[in-house]
């Protein structure tokens, strides 16, 4: 063996190894069965025969089971699989787990044999399923086009003389039915996998929708006719508004305003006549704006509030005397309120301020400190940094798994002096690395982060 200078695997061509009386390699995710081939130095090759190891699928919970809701898949090795094919020839994503998959119906599934795709390329016949399909009004098979806010959204679907009702998101919308083709009205308050439910008469189906309500998302909480004046005291209804905006910190509220006068001052108290620190801090005073910090209202007819963890739990917590906020004050007119997001660089999983030298490392992100496994294949992870380096001089970030801060598969071993912020495209040998190793670290030298988004 001490003759062995190279080693290629079916399907995944060359691979490392080390020689000590034996040979050792490990075997790559995309290995398949067939022959190893072993080069040797005087030019020959040498082929030897092997198999790998299949995922063995035991049971199936329920079986039979309603199209629309979960199955649980309980066998061994089933960290090998990543789809499964359910009769009809439809292919669900599998999130990486030893023991257990749980997947949804698919509502056009057929029963039939689940088909195991793992993650080398070949597939596995496994047990049968049995699908009982929804006896209210279902769509038999989800278009993946992606819709916008306002959109009309037409679709196929089955027991159409059941249908009752199409909520979005839990909100009545208007529908059309013709036949057997539903036209939906896709609300501007739309959000990336908004929940599309169709209501019948003897059940509910709920799917995801696949929308893209581009990189400015502006949600309505409240509209009316409210003016500010002689500081009277102007308490703010419904006192719900703001329990379904899916507020984060970081993000805006926007107060729309009119009748703006030359001079205007007003402080915001959540509902139990709390201070809102609304970050101006008018005269030491946290809860105030005025005229003289925020030139935005006569520019631009709104006042941008940031918000923090405090004031998204005063907002949706002090709620229960029947106000949302209250407002005092004078000088101009409040005429809708809403939630502000810049999803230019989408959701932010992480805020902070690390300080990166000499390959320090930040772990937020590792160990449970979020869950790899529900990101979609082809995301993009947003990395927002300010080099502390001088401009011209050299920095560098690295992305590592938890493990050891191994090296992360599928990625280079550092960036050197990046733009940002810096996008990673997430493949599946990326996420399936995070899932198996213990998340993200992030290290490298001569940077500041700021904050990690993902889109």
């Amino acid at each position: 063996l001490d003759l062995v200078n190279g080693i290629n695997v079916p399907n995944a061509g060359d691979v490392e190894f080390s020689y000590d009386g034996k040979i050792v390699f490990t075997v790559p995710e995309a290995a398949q069965e067939g022959d190893i081939t072993l080069s040797l130095a005087n030019g020959k090759t040498v082929t030897v025969a092997y198999t790998l190891v299949k995922p063995v699928l035991t049971e199936v919970n329920p079986n039979p089971a309603s199209a629309g809701f979960d199955v649980v898949l309980t066998g061994t090795d089933l960290d090998l699989v990543k789809s499964v094919t359910f009769g009809g020839g439809i292919e669900v994503e599998a999130a990486p787990s030893e023991t257990e998959i749980v997947l949804a119906v698919p509502t056009a599934a057929e029963s039939g044999a689940l088909t195991l795709n793992l993650l080398n390329g070949t597939s596995l016949e496994s047990l049968e399923l049995a699908i009982d399909k929804p006896a209210g009004a279902y769509i038999p098979v989800f278009p993946e086009d992606l819709y916008t806010p306002g959109s009309v959204f037409i679709v196929d679907i089955v027991n159409s003389e059941h249908l009752t009702g199409v909520r979005i998101d839990g909100n009545e919308v208007k529908y059309i039915l013709s036949g057997d083709q539903l036209f939906v009205h896709i609300p501007a308050e739309a959000k990336r996998n908004s929940q599309l439910t169709l209501e019948s008469d003897n059940g509910a189906v709920t799917y995801t929708m696949n929308i893209d309500p581009g990189d400015i998302i502006e949600t309505t909480l409240w509209t009316g006719s409210l003016p500010i004046a002689n500081w009277a005291n102007n308490e703010m209804k419904p006192n719900d508004m703001f329990l379904g905006a899916e507020m984060k910190p970081g993000q805006t509220i926007r107060i729309y305003v009119s009748n703006v006068a030359d001079w205007w001052n007003i402080q915001l108290y959540d509902g139990h006549w709390g201070q809102l620190n609304v970050g101006y801090g008018v005269d030491g005073n946290p809860h105030q704006i005025n005229a003289s910090v925020c030139p935005t209202a006569a520019s631009e007819g709104y006042i941008p509030i940031t918000l923090t963890e405090e004031m998204i739990k005063l907002l949706t917590t002090s709620i229960d005397w029947g106000y949302a906020f209250i407002v005092q004050g004078e000088g101009l007119t409040f005429d809708k309120i809403t939630y502000y997001e810049d999803n230019t660089y989408g959701e932010t999983i992480w805020t902070g301020l690390f300080i990166c030298n000499q390959w320090n490392g930040d772990q937020s992100l590792a160990w449970g400190g979020y869950d790899w496994s529900t990101v979609p294949e082809g995301s993009t992870l947003f990395f927002h940094m300010t080099p502390m380096a001088s401009p011209g001089e050299w920095w560098c970030i690295s992305l590592r798994h938890g493990t050891n801060w191994g090296a992360l598969a599928g990625v280079p071993g550092q960036y050197d002096s990046p733009e940002t912020p810096m996008g990673v495209k997430l493949t599946r040998e990326i996420l399936n690395d995070l899932i198996a190793n213990g998340g993200l670290v992030v290290t490298g030298t001569g940077y500041i982060l700021e904050k990690i988004s993902l889109k």
